[in-house]
């Protein structure tokens, strides 16, 4: 999917509602390239966090904080409202992010890094929960997860991830 401010383009991992586009969904997890300095995009009325995964990082300037903020793939996630005005310039070349896209009005969001390893129960703590794996392996009910990839969970029942040094990207989302 193109990005809105045409500076590059976002792999959509899930979104809700389903098949929803960029102006009707309420959530939406995707994964994209950040290739060269430039703005966001602006969405009103969102909540979004961003984890960088892969790359030397980036440099926010934010509307509204003093200071820029630095983001690599040791970093914390960064929350933020989609109606900032935010400039990007990459420290040394090319990262790929995380983007969690949460319509205000209808969800929060939480973001957080896991690193998993064995048999471990995903719990949703809220609407639903997800898992996008960084790094590792990382299994779902027989189905081997990809680099990249993610496993998203609505039911009431914890599922099983089987975990060999997995690190990702932990995304709670919780009703309004």
């Amino acid at each position: 999917m193109p990005w809105r401010n045409g500076g590059g383009v976002t792999i959509e991992l899930f979104v809700l509602p389903a098949g929803a586009g960029i102006d009707s969904f309420t959530l939406r997890l995707s994964r994209a390239s950040i290739t060269s300095d430039g703005p966001f995009s602006r969405f009103p009325d969102v909540d979004r966090s961003l984890a960088i995964v892969r790359g030397a990082g980036v440099d926010l300037l934010v509307e509204g904080h003093a200071a820029k903020v630095r983001l690599d793939a040791t970093s914390a996630p960064f929350a933020f409202a989609g109606e900032l005005a935010i400039d990007a310039t990459l420290v040394s070349g090319p990262v790929e992010d995380f983007n969690v896209m949460t319509r205000r009005q209808a969800f929060g969001q939480a973001l957080a890094w896991e690193s998993l390893d064995g048999v471990v129960p995903l719990a949703r703590r809220g609407a639903l929960v997800a898992f996008v794996l960084v790094d590792g392996a990382l299994d779902v009910g027989g189905a081997r997860l990809s680099p990249g990839e993610a496993v998203v969970h609505d039911g009431a029942e914890a599922i099983a991830l089987c975990a060999a040094r997995a690190r990702g990207l932990r995304v709670d989302v919780f009703a309004r």
